[in-house]
């Protein structure tokens, strides 16, 4: 298998790269991949992840909750019970982050297209992004939706769109600094940039350590906290303007955790760290399983 392999930091370019742990990839291959850490920005990434042309087996699987909207199983229910509530919190969260009742929206990583459906149904220009095929079809059989592959790109014009988002999606992006690139040249000037992401700085991050759920290697590449997703913005002429916790990630984060590491007992045992992290994260929303930073261009 061919691997990729980062030999400097996307945000600072530091070429101290020390290895920081090894993870094990419980939901498909059960394979190890190490995380390093740059010694001079503190950024988080997967080393050796396979190529673009190799990881999509990686995702091949029916459980895969984001491209098959399966309810199999009684933790992937606790799942579309959380994404319905969520839902209508996105959806709020664009109208207020925007001042638009309507406008163009482009959402990438669309999966199977919930969020960009429900924009739709409220009266907003959608374009959605989605590499895969079996999502983009899903997309059309549920909800009538036509997404694109990331050719899209090429073809949208700059500054054309009032929002951007990326629901747990960034994460993913091998190409880390093209995207952002693409993020500036077709926002318009007073759009707005949505990114929601695992926090690698969590209550529930340092309590499971390398076998945290979240880290989900190797189709998680890159492992944000606000310090970092702090530093890349800026780096691409971005600021974060907001930041706000996803107070359920942490459940079900410790849910699957629990049941990747076979304990007895794993929902009630999630639901316990699950809940002691919101309980932090009310008092310092940095212990926050996911975070959704709003941000502009400055």
């Amino acid at each position: 298998m061919n691997k990729k392999f980062v030999a400097s930091c996307p945000i600072c370019q530091g070429e101290s790269l020390k290895k920081l742990t090894t993870c094990k990839d419980y939901f498909m291959s059960n394979e190890e991949f190490n995380l390093y850490k740059c010694s001079d920005c503190g950024f988080v990434l997967t080393e050796n992840v396979p190529q673009e042309n190799e990881i999509g087996r990686y995702y091949q699987s029916d459980t895969y909750i984001s491209h098959s909207n399966t309810n199999k199983g009684l933790m992937n229910k606790v799942y579309h019970v959380v994404r319905n509530y969520m839902m209508a919190k996105k959806t709020s969260l664009a109208k207020k982050s925007t001042g638009l009742e309507k406008g163009e929206l482009l959402d990438v990583g669309a999966g199977i297209g919930l969020f960009a459906s429900k924009m739709r149904s409220k009266g907003w220009n959608v374009q959605g992004i989605e590499p895969s095929k079996a999502a983009r079809l899903t997309a059309k059989e549920l909800y009538g939706l036509d997404l694109y592959d990331q050719s899209l790109w090429q073809d949208l014009p700059s500054e054309s769109k009032d929002l951007i988002t990326l629901w747990h999606v960034l994460e993913h992006l091998p190409n880390l600094n093209e995207s952002w690139e693409a993020f500036f040249r077709v926002l318009k000037p007073t759009g707005k940039l949505i990114i929601a992401v695992p926090n690698s700085r969590s209550f529930d991050a340092n309590h499971y350590g390398a076998d945290w759920a979240a880290y989900d290697v190797p189709r998680h590449i890159w492992h944000f906290n606000a310090k970092t997703m702090q530093q890349i913005a800026l780096k691409h002429g971005f600021r974060v303007i907001k930041t706000l916790p996803m107070p359920f990630d942490g459940f079900y984060i410790s849910m699957m955790t629990e049941k990747n590491l076979k304990h007895n007992l794993p929902i009630i045992k999630g639901s316990w760290i699950g809940f002691r992290g919101y309980l932090k994260a009310l008092r310092d929303k940095d212990n926050s399983s996911s975070l959704i930073y709003v941000l502009q261009k400055i």
